[in-house]
């Protein structure tokens, strides 16, 4: 018995927390895809894909299928409905056995962005209030970290180079520009060689040739000018 002061009006009762999906039986299985070792199974349907994670109960006859993906934050769309697309004929095979299947695809963004996808699989699975923002935060911040640490991985020169992660100190990034000396032949030695060849060769056509002028007739001035010396130190010779 409660006793209500006179001009106060009953405060209403705090609604009961919702029970999650995992309530409704005790004898849930999972299974998670480490190092692509998952072997789905049998009971529920047979196939050869190797979603993220598995969790299923036997008595209630229940399946959650869940896949994670860390897309750019525009492409979040686009990922959820290719996950959902592919385990679709999985589900569709798992209910045809008496299976109740619900496929979670989860979405957290390589900048450390949560979807709704994200909180709506830790409802469903009894994850609320602040145990779910922490939850939250730390899928974040894992997905973060992880599209750094690629970032910071770097091929150069066959080599593989890794920055230090420790968030408390500066991260230092080298480059290394390592130029061969085939570069100079190639670039540099060859095209001047073959330049100085096709142009030697104009003075060994017929005076009549057409190939012998230009289209242009300052082209043809230009080149002269440009071959002037030579000629000179060929005559003093």
């Amino acid at each position: 018995m409660s006793f209500v002061r006179g001009g106060e009006k009953r405060g209403s009762k705090p609604a009961p927390p919702e029970a999650g999906a995992l309530t409704v039986a005790r004898d849930w299985e999972m299974r998670v895809d480490l190092s692509q070792r998952l072997i789905f199974p049998s009971e529920v349907a047979v196939t050869n894909l190797r979603p993220d994670l598995v969790l299923w109960s036997k008595s209630c006859r229940r399946v959650f299928i869940v896949e994670l993906t860390v897309p750019w934050e525009e492409a979040i769309g686009e990922a959820y409905e290719r996950k959902r697309l592919r385990y679709a004929n999985l589900a569709a095979e798992a209910e045809g056995r008496g299976w109740s299947v619900k496929v979670w695809p989860v979405e957290v963004g390589c900048r450390g962005f949560g979807s709704r996808t994200t909180t709506k699989l830790l409802k469903e699975m009894g994850i609320r209030g602040q145990a779910q923002r922490r939850a939250v935060k730390e899928l974040a911040a894992t997905a973060e970290q992880s599209s750094h640490w690629l970032w910071l991985k770097h091929i150069v020169g066959g080599q593989v180079i890794m920055c230090c992660m420790e968030s408390n100190k500066h991260q230092d990034i080298t480059f290394y520009l390592v130029i061969k000396p085939l570069f100079y032949v190639v670039n540099i030695i060859i095209p001047c060689v073959l330049i100085s060849f096709l142009a030697s060769l104009v003075y060994y056509l017929p005076p009549d040739s057409q190939c012998r002028v230009p289209e242009r007739p300052e082209a043809s001035v230009r080149q002269m000018n440009s071959l002037g010396p030579f000629q000179n130190h060929n005559y003093m010779n």
